[in-house]
């Protein structure tokens, strides 16, 4: 009787594990359906890139980041990139490569996707949404306090051997 009281909870068990998976199928698949896709834009002159400081008020306030935003339902990173910057720093975006880091924001249903940026050399950014803007190389950025996916980003870019070529996507 023993043996068969054993096999009874090996069989409930099974099938335990088995909704558990499927459960987590299901959460995961959820998931992605309210993940919400962030452009990033990495703006390079010569060996400076970009990076903005966030406002008080708002997440990560007082933390650098490279400037950008939530893309809106079906946009294109391009179309993502040329909007967030005309309205964040009054820029206008020539061209877009291919994604270079993507990550989830930890704390958030953010993937927060690093993007090279090419902007138009006829405008200056100037800070409308952050409280400052700066370009900064490599080891000034690892000194500087960014906000965490950001960290990520930059120390993952300072561990590559080589810049990144720009490849560009269809606008």
């Amino acid at each position: 009787m023993v043996f068969v009281g054993r096999d009874c909870q090996i069989k409930c068990l099974r099938g335990a594990f088995r909704n558990y998976i499927t459960e987590i199928k299901k959460a995961k698949t959820l998931l992605e359906e309210i993940i919400i896709d962030v452009v990033a834009a990495v703006i390079r002159e010569g060996d400076l890139l970009l990076v903005c400081q966030r406002p008080i008020g708002k997440r990560h306030a007082g933390l650098w980041e490279f400037p950008g935003g939530k893309l809106e339902a079906n946009e294109a990173l391009f179309d993502g990139a040329k909007r967030e910057l005309l309205e964040e720093l009054g820029l206008n975006v020539i061209a877009v490569g291919k994604i270079l880091f993507s990550i989830l924001d930890p704390g958030s249903t953010f993937r927060v996707n690093f993007v090279e940026v090419i902007i138009s050399s006829e405008k200056k950014p100037f800070a409308v949404e952050h409280s400052q803007i700066a370009w900064l190389d490599i080891d000034q950025l690892r000194l500087l306090a960014l906000a965490p996916t950001d960290q990520r980003f930059v120390d993952w870019l300072a561990e590559q051997k080589i810049t990144p070529d720009l490849q560009f996507s269809d606008q």
